[in-house]
């Protein structure tokens, strides 16, 4: 009697029980899959629980720059302000950073954008650009030898770009600029979004620090904080940091600082890739700046 009392309270008590859930191993024959898809179950681990049902969905990179961008001032997120343009999956010469504000500044008037795209863009002539100065010739032996091109090459390449109006070739192969390239012809910021993985955004943020004049990275507010383990990484290289909060808001953990690009020649290239997408776009320049009012390179 007794056992059939214990055997119908055991009986009961097990209609109203809600086990819990065990991590199984893959041989059994237990629904593992349709155990772990309900939302209404609850996982322990040590002491602590999170209820699936209750957890907040990790936004994806690109709901976070898109946050981001949401937060920006209406000038610099408007594709109608004069000489600026904002793009997202920009391919540039030192990878492909997420978000890029370019703000056009002293572009040479003296030749059209197209012909100045094609020949900053092209790596061979940035690289002969790069070393070029406006009023100071530099000999062909000094070009062929920070070039790594032959006689015939180089050659080939300056009268393509004499063509073009960017350079003047003496009668002793001797070539100059024919207006200043200066860094401030655009100012070029670029944005780098993760969620987590802090050590790879700084690995391709002091990439693009070789043609940009800011670097920031953009991240959700718990990766902000394990980032700022590395704070002095940030603060030496000039690379800001921006924490994005969930309701939209952005805090700037690190001022990042205007340095000058760290070369000329990829810079050069991507001012080159800026133009064209703007030129692609149909646009034009608002203001465009006289080569001899130019000063600088």
């Amino acid at each position: 009697m007794r056992n059939g009392c214990l055997s119908r309270i055991e009986s009961g008590c097990l209609r109203n029980y809600t086990a819990p859930v065990h991590l199984v191993p893959t041989s059994s024959s237990w629904p593992i899959t349709e155990i772990m898809s309900k939302s209404s179950l609850t996982t322990t681990c040590g002491t602590s629980s999170t209820v699936r049902g209750d957890r907040r969905p990790s936004p994806t990179e690109a709901e976070l720059l898109d946050s981001f961008i949401k937060s920006l001032p209406k000038g610099s997120r408007s594709h109608s302000a004069p000489d600026r343009m904002l793009l997202r999956e920009l391919e540039g010469p030192q990878g492909r950073p997420d978000l890029v504000d370019v703000h056009f500044r002293a572009l040479p008037s003296s030749m059209s954008l197209d012909v100045l795209s094609m020949s900053l863009r092209s790596p061979a002539k940035a690289r002969i650009l790069a070393l070029l100065r406006h009023r100071a010739p530099r000999r062909s032996d000094y070009l062929e030898k920070f070039t790594g091109f032959t006689r015939s090459v180089l050659q080939a390449h300056l009268q393509e770009l004499k063509k073009a109006g960017l350079v003047d070739v003496s009668k002793s192969s001797a070539a100059s600029l024919t207006c200043p390239l200066p860094w401030t012809m655009a100012d070029i910021v670029v944005y780098e979004g993760k969620l987590t993985n802090w050590r790879r955004a700084i690995h391709q943020a002091l990439g693009y620090r070789s043609f940009s004049h800011h670097v920031w990275i953009v991240m959700p507010e718990s990766g902000a904080l394990n980032a700022l383990k590395l704070a002095p990484i940030f603060r030496t290289n000039g690379i800001g940091l921006i924490s994005v909060h969930d309701d939209g808001t952005k805090h700037i953990e690190i001022t990042g600082r205007r340095l000058r690009p760290a070369s000329r020649r990829l810079y050069l290239m991507a001012v080159g890739t800026l133009v064209s997408k703007f030129v692609y776009e149909g646009r034009r320049l608002h203001r465009r700046i006289r080569p001899e009012s130019i000063e600088g390179l």
